[in-house]
Formats: structure tokens, sequence, C-alpha cells
């Protein structure tokens, strides 16, 4: 949480306010889709109480897409996320220098 309060001016900076509109939608967005995920780990049960049923995105996927497919796609979603968080940590680590920020950015004096 604390390295978006962080990196939040240099998004800003190079994404301009559109940036911070897209960053406060996508909030949203993670929000209610987290809810839903915990929405379809209970059921109703005969007296209207609701019950645990599901323990893992696994056992939702499951009840979604079938005991076959289920539990593949989301090892392989996992996977896909695990790899894609790797990505960064493999290439070379670079310091932006000047000449890649906007003019603006390094004096607004010049014309």
């Amino acid at each position: 949480m604390f390295m978006f309060i962080v990196s939040l001016p240099y998004a800003v900076l190079h994404g301009g306010y559109w940036a911070l509109v897209a960053m406060i939608g996508i909030a949203y967005i993670c929000c209610y889709t987290g809810k839903i995920l915990v929405d379809c780990l209970y059921d109703l049960d005969e007296n209207g109480q609701l019950v645990r049923v599901r323990y893992s995105y696994k056992g939702i996927a499951k009840e979604v897409f079938g005991q076959k497919w289920g539990g593949k796609i989301v090892n392989t979603a996992q996977l896909i996320e695990l790899l894609m968080t790797l990505h960064p940590v493999r290439g070379p680590l670079r310091r932006p220098d000047d000449r890649q920020l906007p003019r603006r950015a390094i004096d607004a004096r010049r014309g």
C-alpha cells in the first residue's frame, strides 16, 4: 500500500491526471471483484443462513468451470501471474536519465 503513495507523483508526472483517474477506477474494480469472490464462497442452506461451502479459488473455479477444467484454469492463471511478477527481476534495472523525462519536468524556465 505504501509503495502506491510513494509512486503516485511519478505516475501522475508520466500519465497525467488520467493516470490518477485510471488508478482510482482500477482500485474500484478490484474491490468489486473481491466482494464477488467472497460472495461465491457462501451458499444459503435450507434455513436461509449463509454457510461457507468453498474455501479457495480452486473450489470456486470447479463450481464454475467443472471438475475437470476448474483447477487447471486456476493453476494456470496463478502461474502466469507469478511469472509476470518475476519478469522485471530478470531484465536490466535501469535508472531513468534526464533525456527520458519531459522537458517541463527538468526545468520549467526553459522555453
